[in-house]
């Protein structure tokens, strides 16, 4: 898991430098993921970095249940988020994003954890309920305050650590 996240964070690294060296390897970098990047990324790095950057410090942990929740929270309860918020969304509460956007990330985002943790790990179906519940709370908070720090990094990170924290206490 390691190797794989340090080969994906030094390629991801690598074209986020060239892109800064050199206005060709930007304007050819920007062409080319066009279809997955966001204009606003042209002058700056890029979620994709950010988030192989995330995947990479949490495999540096070697804890399953922490790498886990991290990717699940906010491979669903991102989109979910943006998918509701944008659609229902009537509620403001900070950085544009919306109480029931927030909501749907947080009920998505536990669920397709628990799932995982009693499917994929020997996790008892309270302890997993309350892991769960953790990682999908940390992944809304960090997805809701997120401005200044890509939340491609922060919500990996804060899902596992609102895991680490729980298991902890619940150790």
């Amino acid at each position: 898991l390691t190797a794989i996240a340090v080969a994906w964070a030094t390629f991801a690294w690598t074209c986020e430098i060239s892109r800064r060296l050199s206005p060709r390897v930007n304007a050819l970098l920007m062409k080319l993921f066009k279809p997955v990047a966001h204009d606003h990324e042209t002058h700056k790095v890029n979620s994709a970095t950010w988030y192989a950057s995330a995947l990479l410090l949490l495999s540096l942990t070697h804890e399953p249940l922490w790498c886990v929740a991290g990717v699940a929270v906010l491979g669903i309860g991102d989109p979910v988020a943006g998918l509701i918020g944008r659609r229902f969304g009537r509620v403001r509460l900070m950085h544009g994003r919306s109480l029931e956007g927030t909501a749907a990330f947080f009920v998505s985002a536990m669920l397709v954890t628990l799932g995982l943790f009693v499917l994929l790990h020997d996790v008892s179906l309270g302890r997993a309920l309350l892991l769960a519940s953790a990682a999908g709370f940390a992944g809304a908070i960090a997805e809701l305050v997120s401005l200044r720090v890509d939340d491609n990094f922060s919500i990996p990170l804060s899902a596992a650590a609102g895991v680490a924290v729980v298991g902890a206490l619940l150790a």
